[in-house]
C-alpha cells in the first residue's frame, strides 16, 4: 500500500505520546468535518501499523443546537463509522437548555458535556484514551485569539498536545486527551480529504463571520498569511516555547504549594510574609493554582491582581475578596484563607 504523504507526520506524533503504542484502544472524537473525518481515515487506514491489536471507538455528540443538520451530522458519523468497521456512539445533549439553567455560557457548556461524553464512551469500553482531531492551523488560531483578548503567558500555550481528565477523583481514574494532528495544517487535511475522496459534513455556523473565530479564520487569517506564509508554524512554535514555560512554573507552584500551604476543614491557608517573597510570576500561579477549581467559574488575571493587591497589604487584616462562584477568600492573621464551601455574596 502506498503510504500517504500526511501519515508520517501523525505516526511522530503518536510516538511521542508515552505508551501509546502498547495501547489496544482508542475513542475518536467525530464531529464529521473535516479534521475529524480525517484523524478518523488516517488511523483506521494505519490502523495495523499503531498496533494489530488496536480497537478503534468513535464518539459523536449532537449539541442540539443545530436542528435537522445536526441529526444529519450524527447520521453521516454513523455511517462513515460503519463504512471503516468502526462502531459509533452517538448521544445528544441540549446544550442551550443547560447552559441557560445555569447560567453559563454556552461554548463552555458544550465543552464539559463533550468531554464529559468522550470520557464515559472510554470508561464503558475500557480504554483511556480519547483522540480529537485539532490541527496545526487551529492552535495558531487559539495563539493568535489568546493574544488578541490579553490572555497571560500560560494561556499562550494553546492547545496542549496532551491534557488529562479526572473522571473518578475518588479512585484517582485517568483519562488522557490527544491531538494527533497537532503538526498538521487545514491545508494538508483538505488534500488528503481529495486524495482519498472523502466526504465530511459542512457545519454552516462556521461561515458566520460574525463570530470571532469565523471572522478571524475567513477575514484576518488571509491577510496574515499574506506577511507571513508560514505564520501557522510561527504561531505553534510561540505556544510550543509557551507550553515548556507554563511546565516548568506548575512543577515550582505545585513544589511551593507542597511545602508551604497546609489544609484545614476551614479550606486552604497560605502563608502571607512567604508569598509575598515571591517572584510575581510564581505569585501569581500560586494563588490561581489554589483559587481556581473544576467546579467554579473561571478566575481571571484581574482577579488574581486583586487577590494580591489587596490581601497580601500590610492593612489587610479581616479583608476579603469574593471570587466566582460566591468563594470567599479571607486575610487572618499571616494568612490567606481560601474556604473550602461556598459563601453567600
Amino acid at each position: 500500500m502506498v503510504v500517504d504523504p500526511l501519515w508520517p507526520k501523525v505516526a511522530r506524533r503518536l510516538q511521542r505520546i508515552k505508551g501509546f503504542s502498547h495501547t489496544t484502544g482508542l475513542v475518536v472524537a467525530v464531529s464529521g468535518g473535516p479534521d475529524s473525518v480525517t484523524l478518523l481515515h488516517l488511523l483506521a487506514t494505519h490502523r495495523n501499523k499503531i498496533n494489530p491489536a488496536l480497537s478503534l471507538y468513535v464518539g459523536h455528540l449532537n449539541h442540539g443546537l443545530r436542528g435537522a443538520d445536526a441529526t444529519a451530522d450524527a447520521d453521516f458519523v454513523v455511517e462513515f463509522s460503519q463504512q471503516l468497521g468502526i462502531s459509533a456512539q452517538v448521544e445528544c445533549r441540549d446544550i442551550s437548555q443547560l447552559a441557560v439553567g445555569e447560567g453559563k455560557n454556552w461554548e463552555a457548556v458544550a465543552r464539559r458535556e463533550r468531554y464529559g461524553f468522550l470520557s464515559q464512551l472510554a470508561r464503558n469500553v475500557g480504554v483511556s484514551l480519547i483522540a480529537t482531531g485539532h490541527t496545526l492551523t487551529d492552535q495558531a488560531e487559539t495563539v493568535l485569539l489568546r493574544l488578541i483578548r490579553g490572555a497571560g503567558m500560560d494561556a499562550l500555550a494553546g492547545i496542549s498536545s496532551e491534557r488529562r481528565i479526572n473522571i473518578e477523583k475518588n479512585q484517582g481514574e485517568i483519562i488522557r486527551v490527544i491531538r494527533p494532528l497537532l503538526d498538521v495544517t487545514r491545508s494538508e487535511v483538505e488534500g488528503y480529504l481529495g486524495r482519498w475522496h472523502l466526504p465530511f459534513r459542512h457545519d454552516a455556523t462556521n461561515d458566520d463571520v460574525t463570530l470571532t473565530r469565523n471572522r478571524l479564520r475567513k477575514v484576518i487569517w488571509p491577510e496574515l498569511t499574506g506577511l507571513n506564509p508560514k505564520v501557522a508554524a510561527a504561531l505553534a512554535r510561540t505556544a510550543e516555547q509557551a507550553q515548556q514555560d507554563a511546565d516548568f512554573f506548575a512543577t515550582q507552584t505545585e513544589a511551593w504549594l507542597s511545602q508551604s500551604s497546609h489544609q484545614t476543614e476551614a479550606g486552604t491557608w497560605l502563608p502571607v510574609a512567604e508569598l509575598d517573597r515571591l517572584p510575581k510570576a510564581l505569585q501569581h500561579r500560586v494563588l490561581h493554582q489554589v483559587a481556581q477549581q473544576d467546579e467554579f467559574p473561571a478566575v481571571s488575571y484581574r482577579h488574581i491582581c486583586q487577590l494580591a493587591q489587596v490581601l497580601l497589604a500590610v492593612n489587610a487584616q479581616a479583608k476579603e475578596i469574593i471570587l466566582p462562584g460566591c468563594r470567599r477568600v479571607r486575610r487572618v492573621g499571616n494568612f490567606l484563607l481560601f474556604e473550602r464551601e461556598r459563601s453567600e455574596a
